[in-house]
């Protein structure tokens, strides 16, 4: 088709002529699971517009669509439209399996008593899958299951990226943990009548929690959780810290307790990719309070600051990675909350939706207090 754009000048001398053209329609192929209207909220074209095809929007949609995970390649073209200078926009778009596994855990815990003498293996795993678009409506939905001695973890997610049609994102957990803790360091004593099978040199927590986790993001994505808590803890509970013999704070209130918090995480994200980035920034500030006036048992403040930057090396393509993480808590947050050693620290393994599956305090490699 012939444009109906004219020529431009950016400065002095005369420049080539920018092709544009008024669009008809806009036309999807190939989907055959995705809704069309789904591919349509990442595109910033309507029917009535003038494009031009040098816009470098044109390829920031084509990769807008890549990035949704949906679709394995994404073309666009133009076809003739009703009349002189009028097109119509062609995306045609090549789908791909949208059911991702996002974590698989398997591990066995070892363990050995004060005497040194190894006590049986443990194990545990889990799996967590999503469904990122379900039923070709951009929606995902997400089931996560773990597993541990006389422990049990779930979680259901569901994140919709277009609430009611509209620009804001929306999502929602539901939460269950039947879970154990360990606590002290070295020569712990305690006592729970309530517990008939204690677990020598470990102070053991039972817990349930239950809740649900909404968020309306935009880039600054708001959170509230409401948690129902039910603790079994030992009544009596000391260990050897150092040189001397203190109680041990389990951080969780005995029986039934209600945790109530809002959450606020800002980022900032100059990457090339989404995925496999090869150069920028990506940095995340996130809050979190308790909030005590609806309800919540346990007053706190957490915040974490997380950075990585991505440089591409000179030489056959490769990149590095520079990551760096840190945080603060005050008040009282319940231990699951906390920093765990396991969670940075390839010497432990790490939790496994919230359940701590080692029994093991963390090494004490400067055989001091800590």
């Amino acid at each position: 088709p012939e444009p109906s754009a004219d020529a431009e000048t950016d400065g002095p001398g005369p420049v080539e002529p920018r092709v544009r053209y008024t669009l008809d329609a806009i036309e999807v192929r190939g989907n055959r699971r995705t809704r069309s209207r789904v591919v349509m909220r990442y595109v910033p074209f309507k029917p009535g517009d003038v494009i031009d095809v040098d816009d470098t929007e044109v390829e920031l949609s084509r990769y807008r669509l890549l990035g949704t995970g949906f679709f394995r390649d994404v073309q666009f073209s133009l076809r003739k439209g009703s009349a002189r200078g009028r097109v119509v926009l062609v995306i045609d778009v090549e789908e791909r399996n949208t059911i991702i596994v996002n974590d698989l855990w398997m591990g066995l815990s070892a363990d050995a008593d004060k005497r040194g003498n190894a006590r049986p293996l443990t194990a545990y795993a889990g799996l967590d899958v999503a469904e990122t678009n379900l039923a070709g409506t951009g929606i995902t939905f997400g089931a996560a299951v773990g597993l541990a001695q006389e422990q049990l973890a779930l979680r259901v997610r569901f994140l919709d990226p277009a609430f009611l049609g509209g620009r804001w994102m929306t999502s929602a957990t539901l939460l269950f943990n039947d879970a154990q803790d360990f606590f002290g360091n070295a020569d712990v004593k305690w006592s729970d009548p309530s517990q008939l099978n204690q677990v020598p040199d470990y102070a053991v927590v039972r817990y349930q929690r239950f809740g649900r986790d909404l968020s309306v993001p935009t880039q600054l994505w708001l959170n509230y959780r409401l948690e129902r808590l039910n603790a079994s803890l030992p009544r009596a509970a000391s260990h050897i810290r150092g040189i001397d013999r203190e109680p041990i704070l389990f951080d969780l209130l005995p029986g039934k307790s209600v945790l109530s918090t809002a959450r606020a995480t800002l980022q900032h994200d100059t990457r090339d990719h989404p995925f496999l980035p090869t150069r920028g920034w990506l940095a995340t500030v996130v809050g979190e309070v308790g909030l005590t006036p609806l309800g919540s048992d346990y007053s706190y403040q957490k915040l974490d600051l997380r950075a990585s930057r991505w440089w591409e090396l000179p030489w056959k393509k490769h990149v590095i990675r520079l990551e760096l993480f840190g945080g603060s808590i005050a008040g009282d947050a319940p231990f699951f909350e906390q920093y765990y050693v396991g969670d940075y620290s390839d010497f432990l393994p790490g939790r496994v939706l919230g359940m701590n599956v080692d029994r093991r305090p963390p090494p004490n490699f400067l055989d001091n207090a800590i």
